[in-house]
């Protein structure tokens, strides 16, 4: 994708009999399970949808004949999903590395020998000290 922008960009482009069919192509094969949501969600009337927004930007394009930016807007919103994809796998591993680091046992106010974390009552004031966990 990024290197038809850098062709276009040098002036350089698709012959039109087959620009709309490559592009097409190129947005089927990147975007299609948006696309299909977005059908989804027409044929329920869910206008907040964003995979209906980016399937009206897709076609809008084509019917003005920007079959290059219809085919890059699909891509990258792909491309922006997935790298939200990879985000909240590292933000659910870090919290769970987080959850796991969390002391077992601490020591209550009043008290000299620690106690198990489920046996402390709510609201009761500890003394966790480091590398206690």
């Amino acid at each position: 994708m990024l290197v038809l922008e850098v062709v276009s960009i040098l002036g350089w482009s698709i012959p039109m009999p087959i620009a709309p069919f490559f592009y097409g192509i190129m947005v089927l094969a990147t975007g299609y399970e948006i696309i299909l949501g977005g059908l989804k969600a027409l044929s329920k009337f869910n206008f907040g949808s964003v995979s209906l927004l980016m399937l009206i930007a897709v076609v809008s394009a084509f019917f003005m004949g920007e079959y290059s930016e219809g085919a890059v807007v699909m891509a990258l919103y792909v491309l922006g999903e997935a790298l939200e994809d990879v985000g909240i796998d590292n933000s659910k591993s870090s919290l769970e590395d987080l959850v796991n680091k969390a002391p077992r046992e601490a020591v209550v106010k009043g008290e000299t020998s620690p106690v198990k974390i489920d046996k402390i009552p709510i609201g009761s004031i500890v003394e966790v000290k480091p590398g206690s966990y």
